[in-house]
C-alpha cells in the first residue's frame, strides 16, 4: 500500500512539474509560437501593426477576460522576430489586477523563478516593479508578471507576458558578423 502511495506521489508531481509549458508551450489567443502576422490576423482581424523601435507589434485592443481577470479596453500585444514570426505576447492590465494575477499564476505554476528583480532591471533600467516570472523546465517558455508605467503621466498599469524563449539558429555569415 505505501508502495503505491509513492508511486502516485511521484507520478502526480511529474504530471504537474511542467505547467508552464503545458499551459503555454504551444502558444495563446488561438495562437502558435512562431505564427506570421497574417496568421495572427486572421484570429484577431481587429488589430493595428506598427513597428516602434525595430520591433514589429500587432496590437489588438478588446475586454478578454484573461486568468479571471477582467480586462477593460486594454491592449494584447503581439511580438514579432525580424523575420516575422511570433515569440512573445504581452497583455496588459489596469494596476489592480497585478496581485490577483500574482496569486493565480503562482497557483498554476508553483515556485517562481530566483533573482527575478535583479533580472527585470537589467533589461528596463528598473523601470519596473514587482516583477515575477517562471519558466518551463527546459527553458523554452517564459511567463512574467509586472507593472510598469504605460506612458509619462499615466498610471502604472500590470503586464503578463508570455514568451518563447527557443533561440533560432544562425550562424556569424548569416548575421554578418
Amino acid at each position: 500500500m505505501r508502495f503505491l502511495f509513492v508511486l502516485l506521489l511521484i507520478f502526480s508531481s511529474v504530471a504537474h512539474a511542467d505547467n508552464v509549458k503545458e499551459i503555454f508551450g504551444n502558444g495563446i489567443f488561438e495562437t502558435s509560437w512562431g505564427a506570421s502576422l497574417d496568421e495572427v490576423r486572421a484570429s484577431h482581424p481587429d488589430g493595428e501593426f506598427k513597428q516602434t523601435s525595430g520591433m514589429n507589434i500587432y496590437n489588438v485592443i478588446n475586454d478578454r477576460e484573461v486568468l479571471s481577470v477582467e480586462r477593460k479596453k486594454n491592449a494584447i500585444s503581439f511580438l514579432f522576430t525580424p523575420d516575422m514570426k511570433l515569440y512573445s505576447i504581452i497583455t496588459e492590465f489596469k494596476d489592480s489586477a497585478y496581485g490577483s494575477l500574482l496569486i493565480k499564476l503562482s497557483s498554476l505554476l508553483g515556485d517562481i523563478n530566483k533573482n527575478n528583480d535583479l533580472e527585470m532591471a537589467a533589461k528596463t533600467g528598473g523601470m519596473t516593479t514587482g516583477y515575477t516570472s517562471w519558466a518551463s523546465d527546459d527553458g523554452s517558455v517564459k511567463v512574467s508578471v509586472y507593472m510598469a508605467q504605460a506612458g509619462l503621466f499615466s498610471r502604472a498599469k500590470t503586464f503578463l507576458r508570455v514568451e518563447n524563449t527557443v533561440k533560432t539558429s544562425a550562424t556569424k555569415e548569416s548575421l554578418g558578423l
